[in-house]
């Protein structure tokens, strides 16, 4: 697993990539001493630059080749058309159309046009679709966010409620 986490207060803030893998004498634990870690410095996760970027970083390095590759994108999010999901938080038409909130000041989100191209790109660098696009957040198995993602991924995975915090 090669997981790419833009830390809010953790690791002072700065994005971190992580090689884990499971150790059978830890048990219980995931994060054994199998992980290797890389700082990447402070990212921006509603910028699809920076999706795209991850993903050329995994697919180009060849420890990391593989016949399959899932992507999993994690975060609470807003639906497609802004609301998100949770009765005291109703749409007010002003919130962005997406997920991956960016916790910097600049408050940026990676909007669902910004995904879909994102996505495009990552079957170009591929050179064929994404096997598996799993949406650990709220709201995402909307038709709309099918449609979007449909000639980029073979199989989406996604929530049609509002999930909870993890």
């Amino acid at each position: 697993i090669i997981a790419q986490v833009d830390w809010a207060t953790r690791n002072g803030g700065k994005t971190m990539r992580y090689d884990i893998r499971y150790d059978p004498a830890q048990n219980d634990s995931l994060w054994g001493n199998q992980t290797k870690a890389w700082t990447v410095g402070e990212s921006n996760v509603g910028d699809p630059a920076d999706l795209v970027n991850f993903v050329k970083w995994v697919h180009n390095n060849a420890t990391y080749q593989a016949c399959s590759y899932a992507l999993i994108l994690w975060d609470r999010s807003g639906d497609y058309y802004g609301g998100d999901g949770w009765k005291g938080n109703p749409d007010d038409g002003t919130r962005p159309r997406g997920f991956l909130r960016n916790v910097n000041p600049s408050r940026d989100v990676l909007e669902l046009k910004e995904l879909q191209a994102a996505m495009s790109t990552i079957k170009t660098l591929l050179n064929r679709p994404l096997d598996l696009l799993i949406f650990d957040s709220s709201l995402m198995s909307m038709l709309e966010v099918a449609d979007m993602m449909k000639d980029s991924v073979n199989y989406m995975v996604a929530s049609e409620a509002a999930e909870g915090p993890d």
